[in-house]
């Protein structure tokens, strides 16, 4: 595994080069550079950014965010689900005020 910084996330606070001297710089574009893979790990990788611009990558490039989750998918359904039984209580509670004029 190693890092990279997600630049339009960083947002050039420098933040990390105090909580991990070494570790990173600021580039010609103002964002952060990594500039020692091994020391950001030492310090704690992707919580050396507060922000969240440090993003840990794997071997095909994916960062762990693009990496799917069993959880993820399951929590959408369930949220998802949840939306769609508010939706047939007031359809429901629509139909019952209709009845009652009949």
């Amino acid at each position: 595994m190693s890092y990279r910084i997600n630049k339009s996330k960083c947002t050039s606070c420098q933040i990390c080069i105090v909580n991990c001297p070494g570790a990173t710089k600021i580039g010609a574009d103002g964002k952060a550079e990594i500039v020692n893979q091994e020391k950001l790990e030492q310090c704690g990788g992707k919580g050396v950014c507060p922000i969240g611009a440090i993003e840990k990558i794997d071997k095909e490039g994916k960062t762990e965010t693009e990496t799917p989750s069993p959880y993820r998918s399951s929590r959408f359904e369930e949220e998802e689900w949840a939306q769609v039984e508010e939706e047939v209580a007031v359809a429901a509670e629509e139909i019952n005020k209709l009845n009652s004029l009949l």
